[in-house]
């Protein structure tokens, strides 16, 4: 079984040599990797010069692209896939030994399963770790979606899982979403195909401060996007389109909090009054109350 992994990296080459050495130490032979290089200005492609020689025998297909974000770099990337299964890294991150192994495994074991993902551990600048193993699912595509949405599945995310090529022919990473692309890419996944969890960890992510997961101003310019492409009347039923309002209510939180821990209280009570109009119970969450009341005392 053949497996493409593909890794966007945009001025990520003190970390992508990490990212690749990961991979071309595992214990496992059959896989291509593929690198799009979204337009970088730093010493990237040194970098795939120097593993290159370090690991002769590995072959990197390195493409180069005018900077148009990660998830045109994926798509790109895929389009170049000829494994059986894509596996999708960040620059940023690294496998864990055995995890190609462990996850070509489960995908002989559940041939129905379109979607496999694992577990993956979490390590910030000061070298905290944090581990999130894989929430099971069920045979239920629409609950798989909506526990998804809604953060009830924990152990999904870029760099966790294995997708069947086939499903890029009709589903691919949003081009005009800056952040959370991975939530709507797998949202879509869910909701069409079977997906299975595999028990233990594949991943180490690497939190740091250039990490566009905690990109504030590219959450707000994803805004309404993410939520339109996740919710597509075209795509969904009625009762897969009527959790809409739960997670526009749950990104307008996600906002709020954001900018509260950035002392940003201005814009911070703009989002919980979203969030409080489009579901107005969500006063009654005294957590989020709390933060609202405070933010007129700093």
């Amino acid at each position: 079984m053949k497996i493409s992994f593909v890794i966007p990296t945009y001025n990520y080459g003190n970390f992508l040599e990490r990212c690749l050495a990961s991979v071309f130490q595992q214990d496992y032979g059959d896989y291509e990797v593929i690198v799009v290089d979204d337009g970088s200005t730093d010493n990237t492609i040194d970098v795939i010069s120097r593993i290159q020689q370090q690991y002769p025998e590995k072959k990197i297909d390195y493409i180069f692209q005018k900077n148009a974000g990660p998830s045109v770099a994926r798509n790109n990337g895929v389009a170049k896939a000829a494994g059986e299964y894509v596996w999708c890294l960040d620059a940023d991150d690294q496998l864990i030994d055995g995890a190609v192994r462990k996850m070509v495994r489960a995908a002989e074991i559940n041939p129905q399963a379109w979607l496999l993902f694992s577990g993956f551990q979490a390590i910030n600048e000061k070298g905290k770790i944090v581990k999130r193993p894989p929430s099971p699912l069920g045979n239920d595509r629409t609950e798989n979606f909506r526990r998804y949405i809604l953060k009830k599945v924990k152990g999904l995310c870029m760099g966790t899982a294995l997708v069947r090529r086939e499903a890029f022919d009709l589903i691919r990473f949003p081009s005009e979403v800056a952040v959370n692309e991975d939530v709507v890419f797998y949202s879509k996944v869910l909701v069409r195909y079977q997906a299975v969890s595999v028990s233990g960890f594949v991943l180490t992510v690497n939190r740091h401060k250039g990490s566009q997961r905690y990109n504030i101003a590219k959450m707000q310019e994803a805004g309404l996007n993410t939520v339109d492409n996740i919710f597509n009347k075209n795509l969904l039923t009625a009762e897969q389109m009527g959790y809409r309002s739960l997670y526009l209510t749950r990104w307008y939180l996600t906002l709020f909090r954001a900018h509260f821990r950035n002392r940003r209280f201005k814009e911070a009570r703009g989002y919980y009054k979203q969030a409080v109009k489009e579901r107005p119970i969500i006063v009654f969450r005294l957590s989020y109350l709390r933060k609202y009341l405070r933010s007129f005392r700093k």
